[in-house]
């Protein structure tokens, strides 16, 4: 009976596939770990050709694990990583270069070169606050004039674009998809302008002078994407749902009205509010709306501010450093100290982004003083998780009016209880963490149920599961007042770099 749903949870440092059965339980789970390419000068790049071979590997693993029947697979959903992209040959289907991850910040000093393009504002002038160094405008172009031959080919419309679940769409159906979803085809390009059925051709062809037809069909997050190719698996299986990972997070933790959110703490933190059906009037923000997802001609937009660098700090203070041999630890190392002993960390491995959008950035250990001991930069890093969410919260409250009570968590570091306890200190709000903080994969598995009908949106909010409420404490004043001190610590890590 095909009853089971496989999701690909493709993320920046991994790739996980888990088997939902018809109750949203996990029966399988595989994950596989990606290189992922940290250089000089801001860049990032992973291999397109090894996301989606351990894709594969994952998908027969988790199966195996299971010991499930492929045939007994109903459909399939993808969530992944946004805002990273590559370009593949479309008569082979061959990568012809490696991913540009969404951390990669080579071209941030083309930024201001674009806003101040005379054509661009002429053009594009509802774009300028949403061009950053990862969208579009930006990334495309600052890297394909470095690679003037690939430039060549991709204008004469030899070369397909693509981000990474358009890349898993036509790697899986063996090049006879090319489509993606609304919610990452947004966040590539910097902002929500309406429902998103196609991309911006004012930007694309007139702007940027790239063919239209290199940039894929724009579907639903719970539609047809064609069949998963019976080399996986031996069957063929529908993929029918596909959604941006922090989008999935939004929409399996029930926030779908305005002023419902939540907060991913993986890679990167990322606080994400739904703005609801209807996008706000005056966009003048330096924070613009993308689509959270759409259904049917349904849309709902969301917006969102984030830190790049959370679960990849830690990675780096275990691997880089040696503080620690085991994150999972980091809770119980952190609370064998009273408090970060006057030490402050900014995560800005990468530069820092809202509320101070500074790529210039870098990272520091600060107020350290001759009591400091290991135990206290661990902490130091650990809390700095929260000051940074809670920061990217005031951006968000000030531009949008925001009202909220309580906030969703998930990610892999939201399983620390001092992160959410000193986030509802902070942001003097209830934080919930549900039962599974695997909220992207459970998100995709939603949206391609509701593609086969299985459940309907409204069935969303009956299925999530709360495990842990924390609620501000006697500590919330404590925590306030080292927030402070942690801005002053942002404030002199800003413009390091020339």
């Amino acid at each position: 009976m095909k009853q089971y749903i496989l999701v690909i949870d493709e993320g920046t440092t991994g790739v996980r596939v888990m088997l939902f059965d018809p109750k949203f339980q996990i029966v399988g789970n595989h994950y596989e770990k990606l290189a992922v390419d940290y250089m000089d000068g801001g860049i990032v790049e992973e291999c397109p050709n090894e996301i989606y071979e351990k894709s594969v590997i994952c998908c027969r693993k988790a199966v195996e694990e299971a010991g499930v029947s492929p045939s007994d697979i109903l459909c399939v959903g993808i969530t992944c990583q946004r805002a990273t992209w590559t370009l593949w040959e479309r008569d082979t289907g061959k990568a012809v270069r490696k991913m540009v991850v969404w951390q990669d910040n080579r071209s941030k000093d083309r930024v201001d070169l674009v806003k101040k393009d005379p054509r661009f504002q002429e053009l594009c002038p509802e774009w300028e606050m949403a061009v950053t160094p990862l969208t579009l405008p930006v990334a495309v172009p600052g890297i394909l004039e470095k690679e003037p031959e690939l430039e060549r080919r991709f204008k004469a419309g030899e070369l397909y674009f693509g981000t990474v679940d358009t890349w898993l769409v036509y790697k899986l159906t063996g090049g006879k998809v090319f489509a993606g979803d609304p919610s990452n085809a947004s966040v590539m390009v910097g902002m929500a302008s309406g429902k998103e059925t196609r991309w911006p051709e004012v930007l694309i062809r007139d702007y940027l002078g790239y063919p239209m037809d290199a940039f894929c069909e724009i579907k639903g997050c719970a539609d047809d994407y064609g069949l998963m190719d019976k080399e996986i698996l031996g069957v063929e299986i529908p993929i029918t749902g596909i959604i941006a990972d922090q989008q999935a997070s939004l929409f399996s933790q029930g926030c779908h009205e305005r002023n419902t959110g939540r907060v991913t703490n993986g890679t990167g933190s990322f606080f994400m509010v739904n703005l609801g059906n209807e996008l706000p009037a005056e966009q003048n923000g330096s924070i613009k709306p993308k689509i959270a997802w759409k259904l049917g001609d349904e849309v709902n937009y969301s917006v969102e501010s984030s830190c790049f660098t959370t679960g990849a700090v830690l990675e780096w203070m275990k691997n880089n450093l040696g503080l620690l041999d085991d994150i999972t630890k980091i809770d119980d190392i952190s609370n064998s100290v009273p408090d970060c002993g006057g030490v402050y960390f900014v995560p800005a491995l990468t530069g820092l982004t809202a509320p101070v959008t500074d790529y210039r950035a870098r990272a520091a250990y600060m107020g350290i003083s001759g009591n400091a001991k290991r135990e206290h930069f661990i902490r130091a890093t650990l809390e700095s998780v929260s000051y940074a969410v809670c920061a990217s919260f005031e951006c968000l409250q000030e531009i949008f009016g925001l009202s909220m009570e309580e906030v969703k968590i998930s990610g892999g570091v939201s399983r620390s209880d001092l992160v959410g306890q000193m986030m509802a200190n902070l942001l003097d709000m209830k934080v919930e963490r549900p039962a599974s903080v695997e909220a992207s994969a459970l998100g995709a598995a939603e949206m391609a149920a509701i593609y086969m009908g299985v459940i309907t949106k409204a069935d969303v909010k009956n299925m999530v599961e709360a495990k842990k409420v924390f609620v501000p404490d006697e500590n919330a004043a404590v925590y306030k007042a080292h927030y402070k001190t942690w801005k002053k610590a942002v404030d002199r890590s800003l413009n390091w770099l020339e």
